[in-house]
């Protein structure tokens, strides 16, 4: 999961990028402008983490669907400290 802050020259939206791994490889894939635009990194960044979490939840279910089981917890990859530190605090942001 990945952010592209203020990429688009026209519009200045954030891109996001997303990829789903499963057993080692990769089984979805989603590339988008982001829906608001973003005034910082930080922003774009925890914007493409819930759209990745909502991701990670579709796959779970269709997982769920096909009945293999996920009894772990799924990881979500993210390297900017600000949106770590947002999705952490357990608040409204």
């Amino acid at each position: 999961m990945n952010a592209d802050w203020a990429s688009g020259t026209k519009t200045r939206k954030s891109i996001t990028g997303i990829t789903i791994m499963y057993s080692g490889r990769a089984i979805g894939y989603r590339t988008k402008f982001q829906d608001t635009i973003a005034h910082t990194t930080t922003e774009a960044e925890f914007t493409a983490a819930c759209e990745a979490g909502k991701t990670i939840l579709f796959f779970r279910s269709l997982l769920d669907d096909l009945d293999i089981p996920q009894t772990d917890a799924t990881f979500l990859y993210e390297d900017n400290t600000g949106a770590i530190m947002m999705a952490n605090t357990q608040q409204p942001t």
